[in-house]
């Protein structure tokens, strides 16, 4: 009979675990782990720090439970517990800290080499936004400090921060291009691996520093904090601080109020939906890449049929071309009009998936009246439908924020935003839950 010590069974855990939770979830809560015992049905976690502990056992010890008992054949307990003599091979983050005199804290790995200040189509909606970028890289710390950048999804404030990194490592300039949540993310890595200072250093040593989706940092009080001070030390030596995120500060949901006023404490822009003449020439550029001898009128077309995202106008002329060619014809007006109004496919007709569909599934699911759902009433059953009725309806539907906001109760658009966040994080963890939305997907896809 083969049997598996502690540290074995916990081995093959970790490699089923690691296909089911979050990768940065995984490479901080569970990746430095280990089995220590198993009997008499408790089966024992070895956890580096307190807080692990804590974050594991409120996350993840469902999940946790589950797998090893799938795993093990058998019903059992898991406790999670510090030991501080656990056999952790000493690792070397390598956060940066600047020695010699040509410094890059951004590797050119990390920005998109397409998202260049050249191929940025400049338009009424986004030319304030592109011209304080430019003058953010050209004159850093002296014009607009903190620059905020913020408008809906796929309308190109990705695209500037990229820029600007681009155009810093031209100039020579130390800068770091990052997500809110890999900040989040590098600052429990250094907690972990006791390189705070490392950390400190890497993010306060810059010419300029460059955040997208600052709302992620929404309720999270520690990383807020340290985040909070390094704004500060850089912008007391004059430092350039460009940030981006999806509502103007004054929206932005758990922000301490003396993070929200250094925020709008300099220049704050919006980007608005690119009118019909930049959206052209958006696609343009885009078709130029994929398709370049597509015919005008198809783009005109796919101008009209798109939303207001870049992002989806990119997906429709996506949608046009491959389609065309998998079909073996010619890309006429006519085959792009199909296309688009889904009369023309490869594939089987898809289901019409309207707001309505979803929130009588979502309510269904969830065993509460739909009015319940788009009222006022809250308890923590409702609140959960109501998070997952928005994922959903951004994920599934072409409504934008404002919309889908007005069909739950009139809802601003900070509400929304964050619900969606949280959401995400919810059925990362939990599985059933993820389960749940999955389900509601599918009953989404079969036709009436």
């Amino acid at each position: 009979m083969n049997i598996k010590s502690p540290q074995q069974i916990w081995q093959t855990a970790l490699g089923s675990l690691q296909v089911q939770v979050n990768p940065a979830n995984y490479t901080t809560w569970l990746k430095d782990t280990v089995g220590l015992g198993y009997d008499s049905g408790l089966f024992i976690v070895g956890v580096p720090h307190g807080f692990g502990v804590e974050w594991l056992q409120r996350r993840l010890h469902s999940l946790v439970r589950r797998t090893l008992i799938d795993i093990t054949g058998h019903d059992l307990e898991v406790e999670f517990r510090v030991i501080s003599s656990l056999p952790v091979i000493p690792k070397k983050k390598e956060f940066f800290i600047p020695t010699d005199p040509d410094p890059f804290a951004t590797p050119p790995s990390s920005l998109n080499p397409r998202y260049t200040f050249d191929a940025f189509i400049v338009g009424d909606s986004n030319r304030l936004a592109y011209t304080a970028c430019k003058d953010a890289c050209d004159k850093p710390g002296q014009e607009y400090n903190p620059l905020f950048i913020y408008s809906s999804p796929g309308l190109g404030k990705t695209h500037l921060l990229h820029a600007i990194g681009h155009a810093s490592r031209a100039k020579k300039l130390r800068h770091a291009y990052l997500s809110a949540e890999r900040f989040t993310n590098e600052y429990i890595d250094a907690i972990q691996e006791r390189q705070t200072k490392d950390f400190r250093l890497r993010y306060r040593d810059l010419d300029i520093l460059l955040v997208d989706d600052l709302s992620f940092l929404c309720g999270k009080d520690k990383t807020e904090e340290t985040f909070f001070h390094t704004f500060n030390e850089l912008h007391n030596a004059n430092r350039q601080i460009v940030v981006t995120c999806d509502c103007q500060p004054q929206a932005l949901p758990l922000i301490k109020e003396r993070l929200r006023s250094r925020l709008e404490g300099g220049l704050v822009v919006n980007i608005q939906p690119p009118e019909h003449e930049t959206r052209l020439a958006i696609l343009t550029a885009k078709a130029h890449q994929i398709c370049p001898d597509i015919p005008g009128e198809i783009l005109d077309l796919i101008c009209y049929h798109a939303g207001p995202s870049i992002r989806e106008l990119e997906g429709c002329l996506n949608q046009v071309v491959a389609t065309a060619r998998a079909m073996g014809t010619s890309l006429t007006i006519d085959t792009a009009s199909k296309i688009l109004s889904g009369t023309e496919e490869v594939h089987p007709a898809l289901p019409t998936i309207t707001t309505e569909k979803i929130l009588a599934l979502v309510a269904e699911q969830f065993e509460i009246k739909e009015d319940v759902l788009t009222g006022r009433q809250r308890n923590s059953q409702i609140t959960q439908a109501r998070q997952i009725a928005i994922l959903i309806l951004r994920e599934e539907t072409n409504q934008p924020l404002t919309e889908i906001g007005r069909l739950l109760g009139n809802r601003d658009h900070s509400t929304i935003i964050y619900s969606y966040k949280r959401a995400l994080q919810e059925i990362e963890n939990d599985p059933q839950l993820r389960q749940i939305v999955d389900n509601i997907k599918q009953s989404l896809q079969k036709t009436d």
